[in-house]
């Protein structure tokens, strides 16, 4: 499944990611998940 792949990487890079930078990271893979979810609803 794409979207649990992504969730998983996701995940890896936000605890990766220091407190500033935090809000962007989540801000930037949620319109990417919710991008993914449109093009597999579409599909």
């Amino acid at each position: 499944m794409v979207i649990k792949t992504k969730y998983f990487h996701t995940a890896l890079r936000l605890r990766n990611a220091d407190g500033r930078r935090l809000a962007d990271v989540l801000k930037i893979e949620l319109i990417n998940i919710f991008a993914l979810c449109l093009v597999e609803l579409t599909a």
